[in-house]
């Protein structure tokens, strides 16, 4: 899918972790003192806030944990850049492997190296 015969490479792709990463793959001696994936109603397939020590912390940094406002991250963005309806269809699929390919192809994108959103 090269452009003017140039592949196109991105190179700060991030993806979406389970929300029981931690628990999961944590050794037995640190599980206790782990973050905790927080899902989102609208959110529910994957971690982009956790709770640590009691804290809830975002890919915005750290907030109170009673706001949950959509709007501040990745929806709106969505809708910003006319990418709601397959932001919704990625979302109901649980943003596996699939969707990332997809997405991809939607851009144009040839590669990409992948980072974890929070881990």
């Amino acid at each position: 899918m090269a452009r003017n015969g140039f592949k196109i490479l991105d190179c700060d792709l991030h993806v979406c972790e389970p929300i029981d990463l931690w628990q999961r793959y944590m050794s037995r001696a640190y599980r206790d003192d782990a973050p905790v994936g927080r899902p989102l109603e609208h959110r529910p397939f994957h971690d982009l806030n956790m709770l640590h020590r009691g804290e809830t912390y975002s890919p915005y940094g750290r907030f109170d944990s009673t706001i949950e406002d959509e709007e501040a991250g990745f929806v709106h963005l969505a809708r910003r850049h006319g990418r709601y309806e397959q932001f919704c269809e990625f979302q109901r699929r649980g943003w596996g492997p699939d969707t990332q390919i997809e997405a991809m192809d939607v851009e144009g994108i040839d590669a990409a190296v992948l980072f974890p959103s929070l881990a």
